[in-house]
């Protein structure tokens, strides 16, 4: 990490420094990593396993035009909690790999813990709205990134209140954000095609097949690994942006 920390300094990396250099800390990390990285691709795996009955009852209410399907409280907690979980695991994931590279820890825990359940809440609701929004959704999110693309990693980095981390991630995006939207925009959409392709072909096997549990289940399973890795590549690929331009500004 020590080399990444000095290559940070003194200039602005182009979009390819940043891919290949989020690269080479996510193959250090696979490697070197046995606390995190399982944990986080484990929830990922287990959330595929228990949106499994909330996927059906949606695609189910999807086809025959029911725009208010009812779901069972249990799902709508067990989703909630897991949410906030992976939120959580996620967070500490992204503040270990700024503090690894920038040499210093801010926060404790508890402090990002906090954090994390105010953040899950705010990322459920958003994430609510994008899919009900449908293409508009897609200009909400690019509000979100015009607006606060730097917020994320201050918030969970940095020992400020969050007026202040809001303030912070102002100043970073004059001039800058170009340099940060666009590479996690680019990763976003690849990551949603993927992801999208496994839950088409969920959906349809759920509409034409009766005995359709456990491939459905596995379909969702591999869906929200891979939603687990991109999410982990992309909270890479944002620390070292953020720290390259924190370091130059």
């Amino acid at each position: 990490m020590k080399e990444i920390n000095e290559s940070l300094k003194n200039k602005n990396l182009t979009q390819k420094d940043y891919y290949i250099k989020s690269f080479s800390v996510l193959k250090e990390i696979f490697s070197k990593d046995k606390k995190y990285l399982p944990s986080i691709i484990a929830l990922f795996a287990l959330s595929g396993y228990t949106m499994y009955n909330s996927f059906v009852i949606a695609v189910k209410a999807a086809a025959a035009k029911d725009s208010f399907p009812k779901f069972p409280l249990f799902d709508i907690l067990m989703n909630i909690l897991i949410v906030i979980v992976i939120e959580y695991a996620l967070n500490l994931f992204q503040n270990n790999v700024i503090s690894r590279i920038d040499k210093k820890n801010e926060l404790t825990k508890e402090n990002i813990l906090l954090r994390s359940v105010l953040l899950a809440v705010v990322m459920t609701f958003l994430s609510n709205l994008i899919k009900s929004l449908k293409v508009l959704g897609i200009g909400v999110m690019f509000v979100l990134a015009y607006f606060a693309a730097f917020f994320r990693q201050i918030y969970l980095s940095r020992n400020v209140s969050l007026t202040t981390a809001f303030e912070k991630n102002t100043k970073l995006l004059e001039s800058n954000r170009l340099r940060i939207i666009l590479p996690l925009f680019l990763v976003t959409i690849i990551s949603g095609i993927v992801t999208s392709t496994l839950t088409a072909a969920a959906s349809v096997i759920v509409l034409k097949s009766l005995n359709s549990a456990m491939t459905v289940i596995t379909i969702l399973i591999i869906y929200r690994i891979l939603v687990g890795i991109f999410e982990i590549y992309k909270k890479i690929l944002g620390s070292i942006i953020f720290l390259n331009v924190e370091n130059n500004k």
